[in-house]
Formats: C-alpha cells, sequence, structure tokens
C-alpha cells in the first residue's frame, strides 16, 4: 500500500513540475508573439475590431474615432493629461475604470447607446466638472462616480432604475441631485460624504434604501421617505448634522439602528403608529426626542 501511495506521490510531483516548465518556456512562432502586440495608430490608439483597447496618446483634448463602439476596461486609467473626451455616438460600452484615476478630466460625454456605466468608470476623476449622461442610462454601478470631488451638479436620465453602492461616494462639491421616477434601489452609501448635497427628494418608484445612503449629507435639512419604501438599511441619516425634519412612511414597522446617529439638528419626526422597535442608537445624540 505504501509504495502504491509513492508512485502517486512521485507521478504527482512529476505533474506539476512539468506544469511550471510550461509557464515559463516561451510561446514560439512569430505570429502568435505578434498578435499580441498592440498596434498603435498615429494618434496613439489601438483599435481592434472596434474595441478601443489600448491608449498612448498625450493629448489634452481627445476625440475618440467613429469606428469605436467599446471603451474597454482601463483605457485611460490614472491618465493624467487628458482633460477632455469626446465619444462618438457608435459607442455603445465602457469598460471598468475606462477613466479611473484621470485626475484632470473636466468634461464628458457619455453616447445614448451607453445603458450601463461599469464598476469606478470615472473613480477619482478629481478635477471632473461637467458629465453629459446618455439618454437611456439604466444602471449606475459601484462607485462609477466616487472620489469625483469636483463635480458639483448631475442630471440623471428618466431611463435610470438603479444607483449601485458608493456610485457618488465623497463627491463633496455636489450640491443637488433629482433622482428620476424609474429608480427602485439607491444602494449603501450612494450619497456618502456628499457633503454639500443640500436636496434630493426621493421617488415613489424607490422600494430600498441602502445602509448608510445619505451618510454625512451634512447639508440636507428636510427629507420624504416615500410610502413605497419596503426597506430602510441601517445609518441612512448618520451624520446628517442638518436634518431638521423627516417625514417616514406610514406602515414602517421599525427605525433601524443609527438611522439618525449624529442628527443634532433633528427636531421634528412623526412615527408612524405601525412602528414597533426603536434600532440601537438610532437617535444617539439627538439633542432632543424629535417626536
Amino acid at each position: 500500500m505504501s509504495k502504491k501511495r509513492s508512485i502517486v506521490r512521485k507521478l504527482l510531483a512529476f505533474v506539476f513540475v512539468f506544469t511550471l516548465v510550461l509557464d515559463v518556456i516561451p510561446i514560439t512562432g512569430s505570429s502568435n508573439v505578434s498578435a499580441m502586440q498592440p498596434k498603435y495608430d498615429k494618434n496613439g490608439f489601438w483599435i481592434k475590431d472596434g474595441v478601443l483597447a489600448a491608449y498612448q496618446g498625450n493629448k489634452k483634448k481627445e476625440v475618440i474615432p467613429n469606428s469605436v463602439k467599446v471603451i474597454s476596461y482601463e483605457v485611460f486609467k490614472d491618465n493624467t493629461t487628458i482633460e477632455e473626451v469626446k465619444l462618438p455616438d457608435s459607442v455603445s460600452k465602457i469598460g471598468y475604470s475606462a477613466f479611473e484615476g484621470c485626475t484632470n478630466l473636466v468634461k464628458v460625454n457619455i453616447p445614448d447607446k451607453v445603458k450601463v456605466l461599469e464598476l469606478k468608470t470615472f473613480y477619482g476623476c478629481s478635477s471632473l466638472k461637467k458629465v453629459t449622461l446618455s439618454k437611456n442610462l439604466t444602471l449606475l454601478e459601484p462607485e462609477v462616480f466616487g472620489e469625483c470631488v469636483a463635480l458639483p451638479k448631475i442630471e440623471l436620465p428618466e431611463t435610470l432604475k438603479e444607483i449601485r453602492e458608493r456610485a457618488f461616494y465623497n463627491c463633496n462639491s455636489l450640491e443637488k441631485v433629482d433622482i428620476p421616477n424609474q429608480v427602485t434601489n439607491i444602494g449603501p452609501k450612494v450619497f456618502g460624504y456628499c457633503y454639500k448635497l443640500r436636496s434630493i427628494k426621493i421617488p415613489a418608484s424607490v422600494k430600498i434604501l441602502g445602509d448608510a445612503c445619505f451618510w454625512c449629507c451634512q447639508s440636507i435639512t428636510e427629507e420624504i421617505i416615500p410610502s413605497t419604501v419596503n426597506q430602510i438599511g441601517e445609518a441612512i441619516f448618520t451624520g446628517c448634522v442638518s436634518l431638521q425634519s423627516v417625514l417616514l412612511p406610514e406602515g414602517m414597522k421599525e427605525i433601524p439602528d443609527m438611522m439618525f446617529f449624529g442628527c443634532e439638528s433633528l427636531a421634528k419626526v412623526k412615527l408612524p403608529e405601525s412602528v414597533t422597535r426603536i434600532g440601537q442608537s438610532a437617535f444617539f445624540s439627538c439633542k432632543k426626542p424629535p417626536w
């Protein structure tokens, strides 16, 4: 029995070593290698079958060719030269982190064929001030505009249905956002640390308010949560130090944990008769009971 185990161990060791050798042996054949090498045009674009796969240009203002249908992921990531990008109407998809870390990007347009903005598309674009969104946009993925600290406003299209977590996290210049009437889900910390956000109307289409979705929105003074909302996360108004009044929906059964934590200006909250539980630290640091 021990002899059989010894043979098996030797066979496994041989397979393992053979696999490592294959990994380090270079692929021969110039056609295979050249097929993987970027072929940039005179403007620094590598375009393959309608996909902008890579970019090595150095212009401050860039116009993407009409032949491009897809902007691949991370194409412009950490490009600190580019200030403005004009995308053609032919573009229908923009990959994740396509413009992440473009700290000098000020202006960009999203063509109407684009329906989804993927993870961190414009994350950390700290100079971004003007964005024209697609009129057919349905989804904002996580952190799509996170850390866009210079963005003062954004107009969301009526087609939008979902805003996922941290989509506008730490957009601390953002002053006003109108949530479209088709949005059903506002994810966790979507507007976290939007210090200057003064007004945000939650439409009747919304069913879910994620955890801490208005975390530390220090300029909001009042809010109405419509009766259509059937799921409210924890700490949604934590740190909203200017919040004075909130209208809660009838039928609400509990005040989630830390819902109004640190809301030191809160003076008026009408608790629905349906409420049977007030969560832990729900009104912590409120100067007086607001009901």
